[in-house]
């Protein structure tokens, strides 16, 4: 494999030796020689990333139709922007897949780029709680969990998905080389023509009748604002870009998952496969279990029924389960609510900026006392949580009597009938 960048780990550190991987065809790749790298501290023995430089993030797959020289010209504008290319096969059909990586100081540069949010690893921080800030290159040690072994709490995380600086998972690392590859221009800034956009000219205009042939001046100018991998797959030059599996850390999760009676692990799913992957099963895992509930009460009323011999329309037991339904509803959206965004909290996907935290208050239908907030210490509207709960129980007996009044009527419709 191809390293441009050595980083210095400390004497904690000990490298195991991998083997070169290999892509498998198909729309995921999976690094079937690609294992964890032991890294002990003390009495403990954790299980890490390897650095990123040694292993690709992305496979890039060019199909039969496009000429070598313009992947050999691809690969020099990769590495110009940062991207680097540590494997690479030949199919016997002609196709060629790029494995593609970056460096440590790439991702973070990257990550300072996008914002990306992460927590604080201070002592000064709680165990379980951390505090949210956008990552930065400058402040990068307030960000660094390994080797505290407090920060790889079970509760927050797993060593496996995290590289051997506790920074970046492999989702982020997925995620970051992803939006590289995705914001790279053909052209680099200040840049006129190039060797990729003179072979681009060549492979575009090349069988046409034309009055004139473009220039290579003309050619650039075209593909001034145009994107390299959303250029290479319109034309049909590449027709795949995923990204690479680690296998083992795939089937450990694989096999957590199907674990009866536990759930899934939402937050080592979130780290490997991503905050959209994570927070779909962290859904329905909270549906699956409230389910259990009316499930329950159905399972009775439904006996109840049958042993009195009353049909649907018959049973005085159906309406309350339309109520107890109607009642769990209204409950399991509020606490997945709750979940939710406690979730978006840790993991900076719900920005607490204070622009933001202006905008999100600002409901103007909202009343309340003026007050500084003892969490953010940004100003704010504060009302009573006591008035609040009293207003919650006027309203609450209300809507049970009209409710009641409701069914009662409907009840003794059914039965006048």
């Amino acid at each position: 494999s191809t390293r441009s960048q050595q980083r210095t780990l400390s004497a904690e550190v000990v490298l195991a030796s991998f083997h070169q991987p290999s892509f498998i065809r198909g729309h995921k790749a999976t690094h079937n020689n690609l294992r964890s790298r032991p890294v002990e501290t003390g009495d403990i023995v954790k299980m890490v990333l390897p650095p990123v430089e040694t292993v690709p993030l992305l496979m890039m797959r060019f199909t039969s139709t496009a000429p070598p020289d313009l992947v050999e010209f691809t690969k020099e504008r990769l590495k110009r922007g940062g991207i680097i290319v540590v494997t690479e096969e030949k199919c016997g059909d002609g196709e060629v897949i790029l494995g593609l990586t970056t460096t440590q100081k790439e991702l973070e540069v990257e990550a300072e780029h996008v914002k990306l949010v992460k927590p604080i690893t201070s002592p000064l921080t709680s165990e379980d709680e951390g505090i949210m800030e956008d990552f930065t290159v400058d402040t990068r040690e307030d960000f660094l969990g390994y080797p505290d072994s407090e920060f790889f709490d079970e509760k927050r995380c797993d060593r496996d998905e995290y590289d051997s600086l506790g920074l970046f998972t492999s989702s982020e690392q997925v995620m970051l080389i992803w939006d590289m590859l995705g914001s790279m221009m053909v052209l680099e800034p200040n840049v006129n023509s190039s060797n990729l956009s003179r072979k681009w000219g060549e492979l575009k205009y090349s069988g046409r009748i034309l009055r004139r042939k473009p220039s290579a001046e003309e050619v650039s100018s075209e593909l001034q604002n145009k994107y390299l991998s959303l250029l290479l797959q319109e034309e049909g030059y590449v027709d795949l870009i995923s990204p690479v599996h680690i296998s083992h850390i795939k089937k450990k999760l694989l096999k957590e998952t199907l674990k009866p009676f536990t759930g899934p692990p939402i937050r080592r799913l979130r780290d490997y496969y991503g905050d959209e992957v994570a927070f779909y099963y962290a859904w329905l895992h909270q549906f699956t279990v409230w389910l259990v509930f009316p499930g329950l009460v159905g399972v009775v009323i439904s006996a109840l029924r049958i042993r009195a011999g009353d049909t649907v329309d018959d049973c005085p037991f159906v309406p309350f389960q339309g109520l107890i339904t109607f009642i769990w509803a209204v409950l399991f959206l509020r606490y997945w609510k709750r979940q939710e965004t406690r979730l978006a909290y840790e993991w900076g996907t719900h920005k607490t900026t204070e622009y933001e935290l202006k905008a999100f208050n600002a409901r103007p239908g909202f009343q309340g006392e003026l007050r500084v907030s003892p969490v953010t210490g940004v100003e704010e509207k504060y009302y009573s949580p006591h008035k609040r709960r009293l207003k919650y129980v006027i309203s609450g007996f209300i809507t049970m009597v009209l409710l009641a009044g409701a069914f009662l009527i409907m009840i003794l419709s059914l039965n006048l009938q």
